[in-house]
């Protein structure tokens, strides 16, 4: 009876001694983590980011937006798409403005998936009030009317040599398929009432209607007019001509038909082209 008692005398001291280490330990390395914490916020940290040469990449990649989305709000996955407000790409444009150890910018708006119409006109302003202030240098493989808006202000664009450049209207295709569902013996109950009413137009109709056309005109073609004034005061050239390369996109010169790359150049949408090593090149030099 004795050895029992002497043996969980033994354990009960032993963990007694054992809690007492634990917590002191426990303490002394929260204590030393606030010590810690109160000597990096007190004392200046005197590293400093070298800027001298440097340039800035501009390269955001995701989709642009009013304000972010929570995607646990749907009961439905969109996938993991990357948001950037617009807002806050503002901000940073802004900084990078107001920085002067920063004497240059690489832009590079590929990247964007997505971009509404007044979206990019405000990031395009900001960069054009940024390329008053530093050197604005663009980049990229290839060049969207969305993207290059945005590069249009650049003082020196250039473009992967196997790249492509695109400046068209806005616009989209829709299909009608009226006369097939009428040859596969289907009809389709139209209970809409009205003029604009171009939903299920796509399946009543075998063309678009005027009204329509009217409609979608009165959306597109002031984004167009202003994307023509950006790009045609950005570049030293006249909107009508934006418009013609627009309206030739696919024989703006013979043997650059497709990508029109060397029409760019030509008329001045593009400063040159450059491989990815000749450009690292470049900017090293």
């Amino acid at each position: 009876m004795n050895a029992l008692k002497s043996v969980f005398n033994f354990l009960g001291r032993f963990l007694t001694s054992t809690r007492i280490v634990v917590t002191n330990l426990i303490t002394f390395i929260f204590l030393a983590l606030v010590f810690i914490g109160l000597i990096s916020i007190f004392i200046p940290n005197d590293r400093s980011i070298d800027k001298e040469g440097k340039v800035v990449i501009l390269n955001p990649e995701g989709v642009l937006v009013d304000q972010e989305v929570q995607y646990s709000d749907f009961q439905f996955s969109f996938g993991q798409v990357e948001q950037i407000q617009t807002r806050d790409l503002i901000k940073l444009i802004q900084s990078i403005s107001k920085d002067e150890d920063i004497p240059a910018v690489l832009v590079d708006f590929s990247g964007l998936s997505y971009s509404g119409p007044t979206n990019l006109i405000e990031i395009s302003e900001e960069i054009q009030k940024l390329s008053e202030l530093k050197r604005v240098i663009a980049f990229s493989d290839r060049y969207t009317t969305s993207s290059y808006l945005i590069a249009a202000h650049a003082d020196e664009i250039y473009i992967h040599q196997a790249g492509g450049f695109d400046i068209q209207g806005i616009g989209g295709y829709r299909s009608y398929s009226k006369s097939l569902y009428e040859n596969l013996k289907m009809k389709v109950y139209n209970y809409s009432q009205g003029d604009y009413k171009s939903a299920v137009e796509g399946l009543t109709r075998d063309s678009m209607s005027d009204f329509d056309k009217k409609q979608r005109k009165a959306l597109y073609d002031p984004i167009w007019s202003k994307y023509k004034e950006i790009i045609a005061q950005a570049r030293g050239i006249s909107k009508e001509k934006v418009q013609k390369f627009a309206d030739s996109y696919f024989d703006a010169i013979g043997e650059a038909a497709f990508d029109n790359i060397e029409a760019g150049i030509e008329q001045n949408y593009l400063t040159g082209v450059k491989s990815f090593p000749e450009f690292r090149s470049y900017m090293i030099d």
